[in-house]
């Protein structure tokens, strides 16, 4: 209705100055509106040059208070969008403030403790191999057995099949055919009997290995072998990652500049064409913001500040049920949200961070107590040895 509202103005203008090429623009482009009789009788009028404002004077009045009715029902509408939006960026930067202090605690963690904890998971991968050892060894040597077998197998079943072959083009009146007959017929019992063999110590082997699979050394040694080679490759990441050291004062204006310009470029409060965009940029973001590099954050803010930037959508729409469909679609994330900050709180990582006063300490009294475990450990390995 508002579209058809203004137009109608513009005609009333456009006739007021004689401008009829206005007038043929405008009812063009009413013409592919959803009209009432009123408009549409307006427009047929107006189509055959009957130029009667009066008709469109008193549509304009009659209808300017629904219009200013309906203009005020999408700026109350805008504004509570405009409020979510605030309400979802504050909690979107409150999750991201707090998964990036643990995923920093467990870096710091990583850095401060690895070599220890590297040392003290070898150690303990160690003591229950010693009494896996035999069986390891064990299961290998008749694995290999067998499979030197089969390999041999499959070499007899290749002579056999080659005798076959050459005893299908002899003439079977002929003694060669009579001495490769005979020599098939060798081979084959011989075959036979080599394959029941080989059964048998594949029933072996088979048994060897879920007895091994079930042996609670044996699955206490796999534990601990997964769990050195998962830090192991953890611990490798961390140490190549690029990382930038901040003095406490840059730390608190990375903090600053991060959340101005994760205001600017949040993707769900974009217009949908300018989503994939800022999706782009805000995953930058975080990349920079996640390896401490202030640099890179300025430059990312500046290039938001300097440029258009992102509107968001309670700026650019003005559809009264679109904005109501975005007003229930925000809340429900922001109710994501808050349920996701909740399970963060309630993590124990979190709450151990919650609780320190100093990392350092922290990281000290640990390492203190890795140190006490991995001279126990080294002890148990060498008396078992």
């Amino acid at each position: 209705m508002r579209e058809i509202f203004e137009r109608l103005k513009l005609i009333s203008n456009a006739i007021k100055i004689g401008d009829e090429e206005s007038i043929k623009l405008q009812v063009d482009r009413l013409k592919s509106l959803d009209l009432d009789d009123e408009v549409q009788k307006i427009v047929d009028d107006l189509m055959e040059d009957s130029y009667n404002q009066s008709n469109i004077e008193n549509y304009l009045a009659r209808h300017n208070r629904s219009i200013v009715e309906e203009d005020s029902v999408t700026v109350e509408l805008k504004s509570k969008l405009k409020v979510l939006e605030r309400e979802f960026q504050e909690l979107t930067h409150k999750k991201s403030e707090y998964l990036n202090i643990v995923e920093e605690f467990n870096t710091q963690y990583s850095l401060k403790l690895g070599t220890i904890i590297r040392k003290v998971l070898s150690l303990k991968r160690g003591i229950p191999y010693r009494e896996v050892a035999d069986k390891e060894r064990k299961l290998k040597s008749i694995k290999e057995l067998y499979l030197k077998e089969k390999q041999e197998l499959e070499k007899l079943k290749s002579h056999i099949a080659t005798l076959e072959s050459e005893l299908s083009e002899v003439d079977e009146f002929e003694d060669r055919y009579d001495e490769i007959y005979g020599e098939l017929q060798s081979l084959k019992r011989e075959l036979q009997e080599r394959e029941d063999s080989l059964n048998q110590k594949r029933k072996i082997v088979k048994k060897t290995k879920e007895d091994m699979d079930y042996d609670p050394k044996y699955q206490e040694y796999k534990e601990t072998q997964n769990d050195y080679e998962e830090f192991k490759n953890e611990y490798r990441e961390i140490l190549n990652e690029e990382r930038y050291t901040l003095t406490p004062d840059e730390k608190i204006e990375i903090k600053r500049l991060f959340r101005k310009a994760a205001k600017l470029c949040h993707p769900d409060i974009v217009t949908r064409e300018m989503m994939e965009r800022a999706k782009q940029i805000t995953q930058e973001l975080n990349i920079a913001y996640a390896k401490r590099d202030l640099s890179k954050v300025k430059e990312i803010l500046s290039q938001l500040e300097n440029s258009k930037g992102f509107d968001a959508i309670s700026k650019k729409i003005d559809d009264k049920e679109i904005l109501k469909f975005k007003i229930t679609e925000i809340k429900t994330k922001i109710e994501e949200l808050k349920i996701e900050i909740k399970e963060i709180q309630q993590d124990e990582t979190y709450n151990t961070i919650e609780s320190l006063d100093d990392w350092d300490n922290y990281f000290d009294e640990i390492k203190e107590s890795l140190q006490d475990e991995y001279d126990r450990l080294k002890e148990e390995l060498f008396k078992s040895s």
